[in-house]
């Protein structure tokens, strides 16, 4: 049985190992033994997978920093003795006892409103879980507290529930989304988006936050999904063969071998000195035979095309068909 502590005089009553230093407003701030230390049922309702996901990254800072804040509860009767219930800070508590710690830095709140205290809790946690599948269970633990003022209407649908409601004493109307996102720092599209999400398929919080979807995008999906639209799956398209004509290559065979033509010519002097008419060599290379010693090759003459002058050629006979 858990239930606020009170002495006669209406004053809370505080753990016997809690030995407080300073007093605020709505808090006392002191160190507590950790004996005297015990997880709130309101915590475990909003935030009982928060750290399944990598707790290593906080223990490992845990053990190089320790922790910076005060752990937060609130004084309760738990099997008859007062204990600090832990609203933030039960993973340091958890902690600090396999560390072999005795006592912690606490700040006990001595607001006893239930409603008031989940506020407070949602502010605390909003650092500390911020995936979103811990944002869906802080509005889902803020949300009764809202829709109480609307009263409650089975029939209210998603756009009802958009529309603009009084709030409080002032004259600026918000939605329900909206008033809860004021509390946790969100606008009241992200509060409906991880809402409907969490709702309908939480999966889509895993895909979201490795980057694979949007939030809108993962939004739109839960609401078709909901309403059992299925979207359709795209067609496969048929394939598009291209044909064009296709020209066989002919080919014909040389019906001769034409013969290089060289074609040069020899400047002569008579013996008086004056130059004669250049008359023109044969057009074709000449072949002569040669002597017996070289029966199987015959000899060419030729100009050469690079530097010109007059060369000889021998060929063997066998090359030539």
């Amino acid at each position: 049985m858990i239930q606020p502590t009170h002495s006669s005089n209406n004053e809370l009553q505080f753990p016997l190992s809690f030995k407080h230093f300073y007093t605020a407003e709505n808090a006392v701030y002191g160190t507590i033994a950790l004996s005297d230390c015990t997880r709130s049922d309101a915590h475990k309702a909003m935030f009982d997978n928060a750290h399944d996901g990598n707790p290593e990254g906080i223990l490992e800072s845990y053990k190089r920093f320790g922790r910076l804040k005060p752990v937060f509860g609130i004084p309760q009767i738990v099997d008859g003795k007062t204990m600090c219930s832990l609203i933030d800070g039960n993973l340091y508590a958890d902690f600090a006892r396999t560390e072999g710690l005795q006592q912690v830095f606490a700040c006990i709140i001595t607001i006893t409103n239930e409603d008031e205290i989940t506020k407070i809790m949602a502010q605390l946690q909003s650092s500390n879980h911020n995936n979103y599948t811990a944002l869906f269970r802080t509005i889902q633990s803020l949300w009764p507290i809202f829709y109480k003022g609307q009263g409650y209407r089975s029939d209210l649908d998603e756009n009802e529930l958009d529309q603009p409601r009084p709030c409080g004493e002032g004259t600026k109307r918000l939605t329900i989304y909206e008033k809860i996102g004021r509390e946790i720092g969100l606008s009241g599209n992200a509060v409906k988006f991880i809402r409907k999400i969490g709702l309908v398929n939480p999966l889509h919080f895993s895909q979201i936050e490795t980057s694979r979807h949007s939030l809108y995008a993962a939004y739109l999906a839960c609401r078709n999904e909901q309403i059992g639209f299925e979207p359709t799956p795209p067609k496969v398209k048929a394939p598009n063969f291209i044909r064009t004509s296709t020209v066989t290559p002919s080919f014909e065979e040389a019906s001769s071998t034409t013969t290089p033509n060289y074609s040069t010519s020899t400047t002569t002097k008579d013996v008086s000195g004056t130059e004669a008419t250049p008359s023109p060599t044969s057009t074709s290379p000449a072949m002569y035979s040669i002597d017996d010693d070289d029966a199987e090759f015959i000899l060419v003459r030729g100009i050469c095309e690079c530097c010109g002058e007059e060369t000889n050629i021998k060929i063997s006979k066998s090359t030539i068909k």
